[in-house]
C-alpha cells in the first residue's frame, strides 16, 4: 500500500509537470500552486461538498488527493453536461466550483489545468496510460468519459459517428449561438443599442432549435438505441433557454424538443447532475 501511495504521487507530479505547467511537487495533495491570501471555505451546494476559495486576486486553490476524478466547474449548461455524465456513468469524482462570476477560472491555477480558462475541465488520476490527465473542453470531457465508462456511446459504429456528430452540433452551433444570444440580450442590453446582434443570434438558435425537432420526429432521444452523451450535451442549453427567454426563442414552437429535454431531465441521475455545483442562480 506504501509503495502503490509513493508511485501514485510520482504520477501525480509527472501530470503536473508535463500536462498542468510548473508546480511545486511538495504541495501535491494540498493544491496546486496558491498566490496572494487565500481563505478555503467549505461550500454545501445543493447537497455537494465542494472546495471554493475567495481572494482579493480571485483566485482558486485546485486540489488533486483523491482517487476521484477531480472535476472543476460551475453549473452552467456547458457545465451541468460533466455533472450529467458522470452522475450517469456512475463514475467517483470530487466537485470543486470554480466560479467564473468571480474570474476563477482565469486564475494560474485552473489555467494550469485549462490554458483556455473556460469550465469545465476535469483532472483523473487514472488516465489512459495508468497515469493522470488533465482534460478541458465540454464535447472533448463526455467523449473521454464516454470511453473510459463504456457507457452512453453506442459500439455500433453508425450509432457511435450519429452520437459524435450531434455532440459536435451542440459544440459548434448550440452552445455558441445561445450564447452570444444570451449575451446581447441581456447582458449588453444597455450597451448595445442597435438590434442586429440580438435578432441575428436569436434567429439562428431558432434555426437550430428547428433542426433538433426534425431529428426528434419519431425518435425518443437524438440517438436511436437511446440516451447518450449527444441527449447530455445539449438539453442543459435548452433548459437554460426555457428558463430565461422561452418567449424570445419562441419554444413553444417546438414541442418534440420540450418534451425531449423533459424526458431527459426526468432521468434521475441527469437531474442530480444538473445541480452539481450550483451557485442556485440562473446560469
Amino acid at each position: 500500500m506504501a509503495a502503490a501511495g509513493v508511485m501514485r504521487a510520482k504520477c501525480l507530479e509527472r501530470v503536473v509537470a508535463s500536462n498542468l505547467g510548473n508546480v511545486d511537487a511538495a504541495r501535491l495533495g494540498i493544491s496546486l500552486s496558491t498566490r496572494g491570501f487565500h481563505q478555503s471555505l467549505p461550500l454545501v451546494s445543493k447537497g455537494y461538498k465542494v472546495n471554493h476559495s475567495s481572494s482579493a486576486r480571485r483566485s482558486v486553490i485546485i486540489t488533486m488527493a483523491s482517487k476521484k476524478i477531480q472535476l472543476y466547474s460551475m453549473a452552467t449548461p456547458n457545465g451541468q453536461k460533466v455533472g450529467v455524465a458522470l452522475e450517469e456513468m456512475g463514475l467517483e469524482y470530487d466537485p470543486h466550483l470554480i466560479n467564473i462570476r468571480e474570474n476563477q477560472n482565469y486564475s494560474p491555477e485552473f489555467t494550469k489545468i485549462n490554458p483556455n480558462a473556460k469550465i469545465p475541465a476535469i483532472v483523473d488520476p487514472d488516465g489512459p496510460d495508468g497515469h493522470p490527465i488533465a482534460v478541458f473542453e465540454s464535447g472533448a470531457i463526455l467523449l473521454y468519459l464516454a470511453e473510459k465508462s463504456g457507457k452512453f456511446l453506442s459500439p455500433n459504429p453508425r450509432h457511435r459517428w450519429e452520437t459524435i456528430q450531434w455532440v459536435m452540433f451542440q459544440m459548434a452551433g448550440v452552445g455558441p449561438m445561445f450564447g452570444q444570444f444570451a449575451h446581447f440580450y441581456r447582458t449588453a442590453k444597455d450597451k448595445c443599442l442597435d438590434p442586429y446582434p440580438t435578432e441575428r443570434y436569436r434567429t439562428e438558435a431558432m434555426r437550430l432549435l428547428a433542426v433538433v425537432e426534425k431529428r426528434l420526429e419519431g425518435r425518443e432521444f437524438l440517438i436511436d438505441d437511446g440516451y447518450s452523451i449527444a441527449d447530455m450535451s445539449l438539453f442543459p442549453w435548452i433548459r437554460f433557454a426555457r428558463a430565461l427567454f422561452p418567449e424570445k426563442l419562441e419554444l413553444d414552437k417546438f414541442p418534440l424538443v420540450n418534451a425531449w429535454a423533459a424526458r431527459c431531465f426526468a432521468r434521475p441521475a441527469s437531474a442530480k447532475g444538473t445541480e452539481v455545483l450550483s451557485l442556485g442562480l440562473p446560469a
